[in-house]
């Protein structure tokens, strides 16, 4: 996947992003933009919506309002083996003990 970005030469956006589990809203209007070659961090408490959030932005989770443009594409829908890029990572705590590169390496 060596193709330009498409929208505004951002890699992954989320723009309004509300997830809710059952009755529970846990996304309240999420939006952020990820540009080649950056790297971010995601901080927080427990129970902030951390891991809500990458599962809404891998699809494993889906927003009930909201998009996820990866590469300029909406991918809000679609399945996750197929619209995401192969070996996107998630790597939760539970991975604290190995090197963080191992995660960055993968995408």
């Amino acid at each position: 996947m060596d193709r330009e970005p498409e929208s505004g030469g951002q890699l992954l956006e989320a723009e309004s992003l509300h997830t809710y589990y059952g009755t529970s809203h846990i996304l309240h209007g999420v939006d952020f933009a990820v540009a080649p070659g950056e790297t971010i961090g995601l901080l927080g408490r427990n129970g902030m919506g951390k891991t809500t959030l990458l599962r809404s932005l891998l699809g494993l989770t889906r927003p009930r309002r909201g998009r996820v443009r990866l590469r300029g594409a909406d991918v809000t829908r679609a399945r996750p083996h197929r619209s995401r890029a192969p070996g996107s990572p998630m790597c939760p705590r539970a991975a604290a003990s190995s090197p963080i590169s191992a995660c960055a390496k993968t995408w």
